[in-house]
């Protein structure tokens, strides 16, 4: 077996994540994951800390399935309970008594997976929920890698600037999923992080010529968005910039499909409905389960979030052929867009996303060579390119702790 090869010492893999399975960015990637890490040969499993939506594809494990509600806020607003909040006395109870029990629950999971398990928690706050101690005190049987999905300037906000609760979960790896958080995350934290992208979903690519015309973007006057309709991904700005570039008449033939669903929805459909020219132009097409069929019959799919950690909207349009254009916002869209061939621009320049825009769809046979250019960069965000970097990290931690034992 190559030294790239997944090293069969390790047989489970173990993925904590808020939710699964859903439909979010996240959930997509572990979504992708399950089957890649099976694929390598490990047997694969899944602790959701909150009720997922559909079906799992795997052994799931659900911390807090039965009140989901009383673990996703504060219920008194502060750790002291005042005595006007003694009538939150009995949610109180109720809500340690389920963290009692879910512990009890992981602890009984923990101890019946065997010896050189990998844990993922995709997320500190995630791994804060697992038995990090029980972890740590067996570093024979588990290795913890826990990563960053949210981009590093957004953690940095979200813990502070020496990131305490990452810090203090000291696992065997941390891992970002692009190279410029990676090293940003590396400096704030004193020690490496490893950069690993995430995984497109199998098959690996698509066909080498998808079954539409691929000689004329032309008949395909449909540009889309995939995307949760929530602030931070300033649809209103997408929709404002959308109408003024296909102003010209040459233009008015362009529509723009906004696919998702989210606490911004009301919000934009009163846009829509008060703004002149909307109506004929965008439309909300709420939550799809075919991205494959909404990606392969687009001409461009379109990005105006203020940040986003690795756009796995960017990754999926590209592997059907459908180019992006987006705002330059973090380092995890702006080095995955330039990676696959994409069009950035500067995120606080609406002139320019227009100009950029108009001029994208004007050009139908610049669309088309950018849509196959960027199918051919989509190797290394195949299944098989991530595992082979997963595996390298297992094999590093592997050696780092009892190489000179020769076990490994």
């Amino acid at each position: 077996m190559s030294s790239d090869g997944w090293p069969a010492w390790c047989t489970n893999v173990v993925i904590a994540t808020a939710r699964y399975p859903g439909r979010g960015g996240v959930e997509s990637v572990v979504s992708n994951l399950v089957p890649m890490f099976r694929s390598a040969g490990a047997q694969v499993q899944v602790i959701s800390v909150f009720p997922g939506v559909g079906s799992p594809q795997t052994q799931t494990t659900t911390l807090f399935g039965r009140r989901p509600h009383l673990h996703e806020r504060s219920i008194t607003g502060s750790r002291r309970i005042a005595l006007n909040s003694l009538r939150s006395l009995p949610l109180l109870v109720i809500k340690r008594w389920d963290i009692l029990t879910g512990r009890r629950r992981l602890r009984r999971l923990f101890t019946s997976l065997p010896h050189g398990t990998l844990i993922i928690a995709t997320g500190p706050n995630v791994a804060h929920h697992l038995p990090v101690r029980m972890i740590n005190a067996q570093p024979d049987r588990f290795m913890l890698a826990v990563q960053f999905h949210i981009p590093f300037e957004t953690q940095l906000n979200v813990e502070g600037e020496d990131l305490p609760r990452s810090r203090s979960l000291s696992p065997d790896a941390f891992v970002a999923v692009n190279r410029s958080d990676a090293e940003l995350f590396s400096d704030a934290l004193g020690v490496e992080c490893i950069a690993i992208p995430n995984p497109i979903a199998s098959p690996a690519l698509v066909p080498a010529e998808p079954p539409r015309d691929r000689g004329a973007h032309a008949g395909r006057s449909t540009v889309v968005s995939l995307s949760r309709l929530s602030g931070e991904k300033q649809l209103d700005r997408m929709m404002q910039s959308f109408l003024r570039a296909t102003e010209p008449e040459h233009l008015r033939h362009w529509r723009l499909d906004i696919y998702g669903e989210g606490d911004e929805r009301l919000h934009l459909e009163e846009w829509i409905a008060q703004t002149p020219g909307a109506t004929d132009r965008i439309r909300l097409m709420g939550w799809t389960d075919q991205r494959e069929a909404v990606l392969s019959a687009a001409a461009l799919l379109l990005s105006t979030s203020r940040f986003e950690s690795f756009g796995m909207n960017v990754l999926e349009a590209a592997q059907h052929g459908t180019p992006t254009l987006a705002f330059a916002c973090s380092p995890g869209i702006t080095d995955l867009t330039r990676d696959l061939g994409g069009v950035l621009v500067d995120p606080d320049d609406d002139d320019a996303f227009v100009a950029r825009l108009r001029q994208l769809l004007s050009a139908p046979e610049e669309l088309d060579r950018m849509g196959r250019e960027s199918r051919t960069r989509c190797e290394p965000y195949t299944a098989a390119s991530v595992v082979q970097r997963w595996s390298r990290l297992v094999r590093r931690i592997g050696a780092a702790r009892d190489g000179a034992e020769g076990v490994r």
